[in-house]
């Protein structure tokens, strides 16, 4: 994403979701059945049907092969599978001809249909085909960012005209947020007309029809002191501030389910107080130099004014140093600054969000999409050089939108915390917390009285030869409990690190932040005494086999930073992908110098609500499922993550190594 410029066209190898070549087995079969509605026809014996899609007159049914492991896993493998075999069509398979698809008896919505690209071999032409998704997909198009989940904003609105799509946030009922200049014609200054614009919400894809969610425009109120406007002082000097602006609705939004406003940030609002970073969303260019037809997600680190803008009253040097006579009313994000790289804005991501973590946790309007660097160094990464991203900043503004729009509805509100919510102490008791002489503060989950689950890396060096850190202590989280010892440990067989963390310049790219990359990253320990906890607290073992149903729930203790709060602990909702999608996102870290095979007892998941990965959270935490019976169960121990890159957490897949966590805790009574 970056305004003006293809930032992440060289960054990654762009991929393909699904390849075109997958054996019948594997796929749903190439021709549909059509039959009338009502008429109730079953899928040929040997076959599960798994997919059905139609419009008013028709409906068809696809069937996948069932395999010989029953018909369970071949629902399972079948939520991946091919729709239409890959042939050339100029058809959308989102089209209008299409009202209803359904899964499993259960309508799904268009957003969970993805795309690929085939070629004709007769022109060599390319066509779009349609595949059949998993529920809640978090694929997407990029290298870069992650695919939004369905659902996941519902307070995003594409502000579209002949030429494009804007970002948008939904205000209230009637009004719509977006940056000015999405509306003001830039080589003139005058704005442009209402009737030539529409705002479509409720959707992820942009080109899916939706009548019921599209409105037209009243009127266009633009803040009267943007400076791109023709009789603006500032006009000719090209800098873009106050670039916010209100579109009045035709007709009152319906909200629900899919379509929420989301509360702008408070009047004072200092964003750096509850998180480093903000997520920012949109339509914007990816690294294939187009902008995307699927909305994308990505964390950017938030960044000072003054390293950012510099300081009237010093000599500093700064991105954006000389171009304001002030910072007031502008945000900066993302870039390189400070020895620190996350991604920028992009051409079409302009009018869109940065949502940052309130007060209470929940995500805010704390920014608008405005204007980003005109070179090229971002692309082609040319002397490490990338100026942050800057936006209209909400909290400037707050009197003169509600001034404008009036207030908003509290009872429409997208309320969601972001980057995780902080657990209270009587809530999964069984998390500890791990410390040593030499070892980076870690997580651990209990499994019992006197049992602990967590990384390797938490308690011993991974240089092979398996020593120990001194001095380990585990601490449970309750009220004035004191760190107790470790009678004896146990390191699974093999562990040690593959790769170092990544925090320089790497072959003339980005800086890069990473984990430490470990193999068979996992310990169980043996405290020298027994925790006061009611046993139904502790997890328990998933079965060997096991594979972990979205969403899970990811617990981790927060990193000791600037921001105060040591050892808080907070849990987030995950989504575990296939280890194929997983390592098609991977191999495009080679380019910036890291290049790993993901194990086969590595279990990749991404945080819902978010842009993707942080590194402001310790490892060895815990990724918890729930059991039948309700009770919670360790199906991941966190290992590593990529920081400010949107690819997969590593997690520990627990149930391979259930027997082994059994016969250690047998061996110490």
């Amino acid at each position: 994403m970056d305004r003006k410029r293809e930032f992440w066209q060289n960054i990654f190898i762009f991929f393909l979701y699904f390849a075109c070549t997958k054996s019948q087995e594997e796929r749903c079969t190439d021709t549909p059945y059509n039959i009338t509605i009502g008429e109730e026809v079953k899928c040929p014996a040997g076959k599960v049907e798994v997919y059905e899609e139609g419009n008013w007159e028709y409906h068809w049914k696809t069937c996948c092969f069932q395999n010989t492991t029953g018909e369970k896993n071949a629902i399972k493998s079948a939520l991946g599978c091919q729709v239409t075999s890959c042939t050339y069509t100029s058809n959308e398979p989102c089209s209008d001809q299409v009202y209803w698809r359904k899964y499993k008896g259960e309508r799904i919505s268009y957003e969970e249909i993805s795309r690929d690209t085939c070629t004709n071999p007769d022109d060599g032409e390319q066509g779009i085909t349609g595949y059949c998704c998993r529920k809640n997909s978090t694929q997407g198009l990029l290298a870069t960012t992650y695919g939004a989940e369905f659902n996941e904003f519902p307070f995003m609105a594409c502000v579209s005209n002949e030429n494009g799509c804007c970002g948008g946030t939904i205000y209230n009922k009637r009004y719509v947020i977006t940056a000015a200049h999405c509306i003001v014609d830039e080589d003139s200054g005058e704005v442009n007309s209402p009737s030539d614009y529409q705002v479509k919400v409720g959707r992820n894809m942009i080109k899916v029809k939706m009548p019921e969610n599209d409105y037209s425009i009243e009127a266009f109120i633009i803040h009267p002191e943007y400076s791109r406007l023709s009789n603006h002082s500032d006009f000719e000097s090209g800098l873009y501030y106050n670039d916010i602006a209100l579109l009045k609705l035709n007709r009152d939004i319906q909200f629900g389910e899919r379509v929420k406003s989301l509360q702008i940030a408070p009047k004072g609002f200092e964003e750096l107080e509850y998180s480093n970073t903000a997520v920012v969303v949109g339509w914007g260019t990816t690294d294939t130099g187009e902008v995307s037809d699927i909305m994308q997600k990505a964390n950017f680190i938030l960044r000072r004014d003054e390293a950012c803008f510099g300081n009237s009253t010093e000599e500093i040097e700064a991105p954006w140093n000389g171009d304001f006579k002030q910072s007031k009313g502008l945000l900066c994000v993302g870039g390189l600054l400070e020895g620190k790289f996350s991604p920028v804005a992009g051409r079409g991501d302009s009018g869109g969000p940065a949502v940052c973590r309130g007060k209470d946790g929940f995500g805010v309007l704390c920014g608008v999409t405005s204007f980003g660097d005109d070179d090229d160094e971002c692309i082609n990464n040319v002397d490490v050089s990338c100026k942050p991203s800057v936006y209209a900043e909400l909290d400037f503004f707050q009197d003169w939108i509600e001034k404008t729009a009036g207030k908003q509805e509290v009872n429409t509100f997208h309320k969601r915390q972001l980057y995780g919510e902080v657990v209270p102490r009587d809530k999964y008791e069984h998390q500890i917390h791990i410390t040593s002489d030499e070892g980076k503060p870690c997580g651990g989950t209990l499994i019992g009285a006197d049992i602990i689950v967590t990384a390797a890396q938490c308690v011993a060096r991974g240089d092979g030869s398996n020593k120990t850190y001194s001095n380990i202590k585990a601490t449970t989280r309750q009220e004035g409990a004191k760190p107790i010892g470790i009678l004896k440990l146990s390191i699974l067989p093999g562990f040690k690190r593959i790769g170092d963390s990544v925090n320089v310049t790497a072959q003339g790219f980005r800086v890069v932040r990473t984990d430490n990359i470990y193999r068979n990253d996992l310990a169980v320990l043996k405290l020298k005494e027994k925790v006061s906890l009611d046993p139904k607290a502790f997890a328990g073992l998933p079965r060997t086999g096991d594979f972990p149903e979205n969403p899970t729930i990811e617990l981790s203790f927060l990193r000791d930073n600037d921001l105060g709060r040591k050892s808080e602990l907070r849990k987030r909702e995950f989504n575990i992908s296939s280890q194929a999608e997983c390592q098609k996102r991977i191999d495009r870290l080679v380019k910036v110098g890291v290049a790993t095979k993901v194990a086969k007892n590595i279990l990749c998941g991404v945080e819902t609500y978010s842009g993707g990965s942080t590194c402001d959270r310790e490892l060895g935490g815990g990724l918890i499922c729930k059991g039948n019976n309700g009770k919670d169960v360790l199906c991941g121990v966190q290992v590593y993550r990529l920081c400010e890159w949107s690819v997969p957490n590593g997690f520990v897949d627990v149930a391979q190594y259930s027997t082994w966590i059994d016969n250690f805790v047998k061996s110490s009574t």
